[in-house]
């Protein structure tokens, strides 16, 4: 019998899941949730349609988690691929092999937000994402797989962010069959803990302040802070120079890397 299957998400990467699972045989796309909201395709594949213009071009159903909660349809699994909403335990509870979030950082160590941004500034020597289980905690549910990379001294926000993507992608390959054989194996996050890896997590507010550069740090650690805001269409770095905030940048897209306000 075919998995029941719905994938949650807006990026270029849930479109990427989405043209996978619709070449098997052995699963049914019953739909999409997307947020609605335009983003920035930063993904690494720049060609590849967001899960909206996916959908419509394929003619793939469009759900909202209002149509989730009424759908009569027996669902086996469902695939958070970085969607940005937090959902309900009843929307959990549709799924009877339960629902897999993508996460854009590593687990336990960076559970939350803006991980490519705190994995620089906290001096992480290895990035990645983790697939898991969604429970009723935030980013606390058992790991399927953890996608580890390096971290150089050239990374930025945006070439995490990218490694990121890339990352999460390979680790669905390597597990997809198990999960829809429903024979993957997943671990508690405690016992990571156990191992001596610290839980982050990292709300809203965590990077609040850690924008603005000391005029007396060193120039590793104003390096280092660059580096960690780097992502196009986000706010960067600054110094504070005669009471006018100078932008800094290493990225060379434009010739406006230092800007004044």
């Amino acid at each position: 019998m075919k998995k029941k299957i719905v994938v949650f998400g807006d990026l270029p990467i849930g479109t990427k899941v989405i043209i996978d699972l619709i070449k098997r045989t052995d699963v049914e796309l019953i739909g999409v949730v997307t947020s609605g909201k335009k983003f920035n395709n930063n993904d690494p594949w720049g060609n590849t349609p967001t899960v909206s213009e996916f959908a419509k071009l394929k003619k793939i159903q469009i759900l909202s988690l209002n149509d989730l909660l009424s759908i009569k349809t027996n669902l086996d699994i469902g695939f958070l691929c970085r969607f940005n909403k937090i959902l309900s335990s009843k929307i959990i509870k549709k799924f009877s092999q339960g629902i897999i979030n993508f996460h854009g950082g590593l687990l336990p160590e960076c559970s939350g937000l803006y991980s490519s941004c705190h994995s620089i500034l906290l001096k992480h020597k290895k990035g990645g994402g983790t697939l898991h289980y969604i429970d009723s905690g935030i980013d606390t549910g058992n790991i399927i797989k953890r996608n580890e990379f390096k971290i150089n001294n050239k990374d930025t926000s945006i070439s995490v962010f990218k490694k990121t993507q890339i990352a999460l992608l390979n680790g669905y390959h390597k597990v997809i069959d198990s999960i829809i054989a429903g024979n993957v194996k997943s671990i508690p996050q405690e016992k990571f803990i156990q191992k001596g890896i610290k839980r982050n997590y990292f709300n809203k507010n965590s990077l609040k302040g850690k924008r603005k550069i000391k005029i007396s740090a060193s120039k590793k650690d104003i390096l280092r802070i660059v580096r960690a805001f780097d992502h196009p269409n986000h706010k960067g770095a600054y110094m504070l120079i005669n009471g006018n905030k100078v932008y800094l940048s290493t990225l060379n897209k434009d010739k406006n890397d230092i800007k004044f306000n």
